[in-house]
């Protein structure tokens, strides 16, 4: 029997992939050059670790190309849960981070993901949410499940 996951997720991967966190370029570096399939960062902004040392506006364009160079994708976090007084420059973060090309962007909260879809058009990204028709009904997949989550 197929189950819920197989049916939605299909993959011609034979291994799993190795996605590493990038904390800066240098780490984004290493982890290409040593065979990261994929890297996540986190912007200066929107990120759940913008408190941490992270990535420039340069960087970030810096880092998308060395990797898409070495055929290494790019998720981008932008995981924080808004407030109203966010949504402004997260639509222009967004459009800003369009133009480098990320081949995910990761979120948490249904608001940025509206926006994310709205101004980052990219069909890889990744949706992060307890509620599976919503993400079906969106077009968000693949995406990453809330711990705990069940199939409905």
């Amino acid at each position: 029997m197929t189950t819920f996951m197989e049916k939605r997720w299909k993959t011609n991967r034979e291994k799993p992939e190795l996605l590493i966190p990038a904390k800066d370029l240098e780490v984004l570096r290493t982890a290409v050059n040593f065979g990261a399939d994929a890297v996540y960062i986190g912007g200066e902004a929107f990120s759940l670790r913008a408190k941490a040392r992270n990535f420039s506006p340069e960087d970030m364009r810096a880092g998308i190309a060395y990797a898409h160079e070495h055929g290494v994708h790019v998720h981008v976090a932008a995981n924080i849960f808004a407030h109203n007084r966010d949504l402004d420059q997260a639509a222009a973060y967004f459009t800003e981070l369009a133009q480098m090309k990320p081949d995910a962007v990761l979120v948490a909260d249904p608001g940025m993901f509206s926006l994310a879809r709205q101004y980052c058009p990219h069909p890889g990204k990744q949706y992060k949410l307890r509620h599976i028709p919503l993400l079906a009904r969106d077009g968000c997949l693949p995406c990453c499940l809330c711990k705990g989550t069940l199939p409905e």
